[in-house]
């Protein structure tokens, strides 16, 4: 079984990867966002 994930910025991004679920392989990775990264921080699990 596999799960798609996508980049959540939406829009004209590319990036995403196709996991496998029993192994936790990434499989088919495109990883090349076409923005900067956003800026959030994550403390003690909550952002």
């Amino acid at each position: 079984m596999t799960s798609a994930w996508r980049c959540t910025k939406g829009g004209n991004c590319k990036a995403k990867f196709t996991l496998h679920t029993g192994t936790q392989d990434i499989m088919r990775p495109d990883l090349h966002h076409d923005h900067s990264p956003p800026n959030f921080i994550i403390k003690d699990g909550v952002y």
